[in-house]
């Protein structure tokens, strides 16, 4: 059945964009936030241009009717104008079948780059670098190098994704999806290839993209999301939950079990003794290799005093815009949200019985939330295993993320902001315990399923995102890691 494709790009102006010809040879469009001007088009194209103006047009009727006010109209230069334009945000391009839209894509970037004249000859796959997903009941397709999103708004052609998994040329595509008019087939193919969700692939099987062969999907999304300017997303402190869902609170509740009161420093007295912050700063390392004596109780407590205790409490006051509870404490976080938990795992303090315990920033205190044998194995093997398996740490110290505790306020970072939060607390940690001279050492990676279990925390609220191993300094110092 033929479905009535005539072009494989209509163009429609977005709703604010307005425009004007201010000259013989210019034409400026107007959107809320810019204004761009094309200049030096000769009459075809800037009449074609300006014609978009009256509502939507394929891509096809407009080279036809530049040619038609002017037979010597530039038609290389109307497809990159209206590619431009389109990759600006100033236009939408969709893909059309029967009179109504199959396919729409936007620019997510003012870095995109529109081709309303692709090569389709050869061969053709999806781009490595896109990402699928379902919004408001469309398959949605993000291809994150190409900054563009494409809408699959008619759902019998989400097969073209399962046919673009393996490099395939036009023919090639058709036949993969039998019962399809090859019309539509081609123009949709033609659609993605040049708004950038497909590529070409060349006869060694590279589609260019090996460049970036560094870079893994979930980074690069990540990176775009958290970002402005490489994503149409709102992206900040965009409260977007407010008035639906009530904010986390400041503090956790402390988990069920045994409670144990640290000891705390004086802090006057550390005022006075302790080393220079420059001297902290050079001498500063990563050690892996602990002295045979273990952190005692008195070392634990002035080391978690001095980095993560809660010093006070601000609650909720909307006439200076403060819509959740944030605290006060030696490290800064995001919005003052201090979403990361401290759980220290135990296997030798004198005074406390082997166990994970999970720390109370405003008690002070460390509840005992894990005292599994084989589990608390697991997570100090980990632990040795991320620092090259030299030794099990006498204290690791897992951080985890109460994400809610972003997720409210932030949109598009909150992740983004929780790693922050990480890296500047480990940093605090390295200072106080160089302070301390106990030997430091932040881990590259855990088990957060290993985590999950040990704590009973549900991943999607509460997971650990960093580990920090601890413990006595050998005579000599130990050895400085150079790649810390």
């Amino acid at each position: 059945m033929n479905v009535g494709v005539r072009s494989a790009f209509r163009l429609t102006a977005v709703d604010q964009a307005a425009f004007q010809q201010i000259g013989p040879d210019v034409l400026e469009i107007r959107l809320t936030d810019r204004r761009m001007r094309l200049k030096r088009l000769d009459k075809g194209v800037l009449c074609a241009l300006a014609g978009l103006a009256a509502g939507p047009a394929d891509r096809d009727r407009l080279r036809e009717y530049a040619r038609s006010v002017d037979p010597a109209a530039d038609l290389r230069r109307l497809d990159q104008e209206l590619a431009r334009l389109a990759s600006r945000s100033a236009l939408e391009l969709s893909c059309v079948a029967n009179g109504q839209p199959v396919l729409r894509a936007v620019a997510t970037s003012r870095l995109a780059a529109f081709d309303l004249n692709p090569a389709k000859a050869g061969q053709l796959r999806l781009s490595r670098l896109s990402v699928a997903s379902v919004r408001e009941d469309v398959l949605v397709v993000e291809a994150l190098a190409a900054y563009t999103r494409v809408c699959f708004l008619d759902p019998a052609l989400g097969g073209l994704l399962t046919a673009l998994a393996t490099a395939r040329d036009l023919p090639g595509i058709q036949a993969a999806l039998p019962g399809h008019d090859p019309e539509l087939i081609e123009a949709a193919v033609t659609f993605l290839l040049g708004t950038g969700a497909i590529v070409a692939v060349d006869q060694s099987g590279d589609s260019g993209e090996s460049r970036h062969r560094q870079r893994e999907l979930p980074d690069v999304a990540l990176h775009a999301r958290s970002r402005q300017g490489l994503s149409d997303q709102r992206v900040g402190g965009t409260f977007r939950f407010a008035g639906e869902l009530d904010p986390a609170p400041a503090l956790r509740a402390r988990p069920d079990g045994p409670g144990f009161a640290l000891p705390k420093p004086d802090l006057d007295r550390l005022r006075r003794t302790d080393r220079s912050l420059t001297d902290v700063q050079e001498s500063r390392r990563s050690i892996r290799q602990y002295g045979p004596d273990p952190i005692t109780l008195a070392q634990l407590g002035e080391f978690l005093y001095r980095v993560a205790r809660c010093r006070t409490v601000h609650p909720v006051d909307e006439s200076i815009g403060l819509y959740y509870e944030v605290s006060d404490r030696p490290y800064p976080s995001g919005g003052g949200a201090y979403d990361l938990e401290l759980y220290l795992t135990l296997p030798s303090c004198p005074g406390l019985p082997p166990g994970m315990y999970h720390y109370a920033p405003d008690e002070h205190l460390l509840t005992l939330v894990c005292d599994r044998p084989e589990v608390l194995g697991r997570m100090l093997r980990d632990a040795s295993t991320a620092t090259g398996g030299q030794q099990e740490p006498p204290v690791l110290i897992t951080l985890a993320s109460r994400f809610a505790r972003l997720s409210w306020k932030y949109e598009g970072l909150a992740y983004a902001t929780a790693l922050k939060n990480v890296g500047v607390l480990y940093h605090a940690m390295y200072l106080a315990a160089t302070a301390m001279r106990l030997a430091p050492c932040a881990l590259g990676t855990g088990d957060a399923a290993t985590f999950s279990e040990a704590t009973g925390c549900d991943p999607l609220v509460e997971s650990s995102v960093g580990e920090f191993a601890l413990g006595s300094r050998a005579s000599d110092g130990g050895e400085r890691d150079v790649r810390d």
